[in-house]
């Protein structure tokens, strides 16, 4: 799917979805190994909750970071190289860094990290390709893409909701 194959349909391509069904593909097409919704899912991507927030309700921008994901990388989620001086090749997220090593996530599905310790890095490289997997979403028919969508932008209005009732 393309941004160009949903945008001139998001209007009524989100009118009676169901929250059950998004929530389904959002596990179907692995979202939650990476993501996270109201603090349940994976640590490598950005948390869900909040993103129609961040996009300032932008449905098209939206839409675009799960079909390209590589059009725009947060700095915290870039996928880097490390390159040790004996030619060992680490690809995956800093989790964190000093001033003697490098922990990253090199594999969403598991959740030991790899250290590399200074002294054995080479060379460290940023990618611009997001480690989320371009056409994830392309086994999924246009309608699930629309329920995927919709259930994220239910989930920020339910995060938005609270925000507001807890600030009351």
């Amino acid at each position: 799917w393309t941004i160009e194959d949903c945008a001139d349909e998001m209007e009524i391509g989100l009118r009676g979805r169901t929250t059950d069904i998004g929530r389904r593909i959002f596990e179907e097409a692995t979202c939650a190994q990476c993501h996270k919704v109201n603090g349940q899912g994976g640590a490598v991507g950005p948390e869900l909750a909040d993103v129609f927030h961040r996009w300032k309700g932008d449905r098209v921008g939206v839409l675009r970071e799960i079909l390209d994901p590589s059009h725009k990388i947060d700095p915290k989620y870039t996928v880097q190289l490390v390159v040790t001086t004996d030619g060992e090749v680490f690809t995956g997220i800093v989790q964190s860094e000093d001033k003697s090593s490098v922990t990253l996530i090199t594999n969403p599905e598991s959740p030991t990290p790899t250290v590399v310790k200074r002294d054995d890095i080479d060379e460290i490289v940023k990618s611009s390709v997001s480690m989320m997997p371009k056409a994830l979403l392309d086994r999924f028919s246009k309608d699930e893409v629309f329920e995927l969508l919709a259930y994220l932008q239910e989930v920020n209005a339910a995060t938005a909701a609270g925000s507001a009732s807890a600030a009351q």
